[in-house]
């Protein structure tokens, strides 16, 4: 009962967000589009290609294949295959994973930003902006985060997950400009978008009787 009070008193924050959000992305896209962020890309990507060296390198490969997308799906599947665990997190971590696929397609296919033109060290086609794994391993590694703290009874345990998880999707983003196929300002968008997608699943599924 306590739990779902707090979390009434909290929605009115997350339709801000809902709404400011967007509006930061849209604002980030323009200047992207307009071309006024290409120095500042430039001068970070500079700064992390001297980092390069081999065994970085493997590591950040098996992170490119640990956060894709049919990962967070097969772990959301799995919750939604087991009774107990379908309703408060099955549902709403499939539901988080799905939306921010579809939402990083649409957004991909509507601007139509190309991936940056420098070496690759893996392999990615399709339009770079947002970053797909930025997106949606935000959108699912923060509600898992979110429904952790949630059902903790360990209240430091759970803010202890949600700084590891951020530290995470953090480290994600430095993975996908180290191997050249995003931009700095791909992945920054790719975490407003994720937030996006956790805001909207926190607003709108206890409406539905979830989370």
């Amino acid at each position: 009962m306590e739990m779902r009070r707090k979390t009434k008193i909290m929605f009115p924050a997350f339709v801000i967000m809902c709404a400011v959000l967007p509006a930061l992305f849209i604002v980030l896209t323009i200047n992207v589009i307009n071309g006024n962020m290409d120095a500042w890309n430039d001068f970070v990507y500079g700064q992390i290609a001297l980092l390069i060296n081999p065994v970085l390198t493997n590591i950040m490969i098996f992170m490119d294949f640990a956060g894709k997308w049919f990962v967070y799906l097969s772990v959301a599947v799995l919750f939604l295959i087991i009774p107990k665990s379908r309703k408060n997190i099955g549902i709403p971590l499939s539901f988080s994973i799905v939306v921010s696929i579809l939402l990083t397609y649409v957004l991909k296919q509507y601007f139509a930003i190309d991936r940056p033109d420098i070496y690759r060290l893996v392999s990615a086609g399709g339009y770079g902006h947002p970053s797909g794994h930025i997106t949606y391993g935000t959108a699912f590694i923060g509600m898992c985060a979110f429904l952790f703290y949630k059902h903790t009874n360990r209240k430091p345990l759970g803010i202890s997950v949600l700084v590891l998880s951020a530290a995470f999707m953090l480290l994600m983003g430095f993975n996908r400009i180290y191997l050249g196929v995003h931009t700095p300002t791909d992945v920054i968008a790719g975490y407003l978008a994720g937030t996006f997608v956790i805001a909207l699943c926190i607003f709108i599924l206890p409406k539905f009787g979830f989370l």
